[in-house]
């Protein structure tokens, strides 16, 4: 059901330029402006990576959405440098470093 419910935020929100990518500097704006969306876009980054790199993440089941969206709005704002690049793939790496698997 919340898959569902974020997935309809992103589609609406994307609208005619569904194609292009939410950089960094976008959604630290939306981070900023304490957006829904910048929310939602978080949590489906996290679940994205929890599917897709769960061998380099292990984010332990009490951390919140909110914590989530601390962490990776939190990244965008301590390496500027990085906004310009797609803002899934800062969040990934902003997770990554937050919760290492043990190796």
């Amino acid at each position: 059901m919340i898959r569902a419910i974020v997935v309809s935020m992103l589609l609406a929100y994307a609208g005619p330029a569904a194609a292009q990518f939410i950089t960094g500097n976008k959604l630290l704006d939306m981070c900023q402006e304490r957006n829904r969306f910048a929310l939602g876009y978080t949590v489906a980054v996290t679940d994205w990576v929890m599917t897709e790199l769960k061998s380099e993440v292990c984010i332990p089941s009490t951390v919140t959405s909110g914590q989530m969206h601390d962490i990776i709005c939190g990244y965008l704002t301590k390496y500027p440098d990085r906004r310009h690049a797609p803002a899934h793939f800062s969040g990934a790496q902003a997770l990554i470093e937050a919760f290492p698997c043990s190796k």
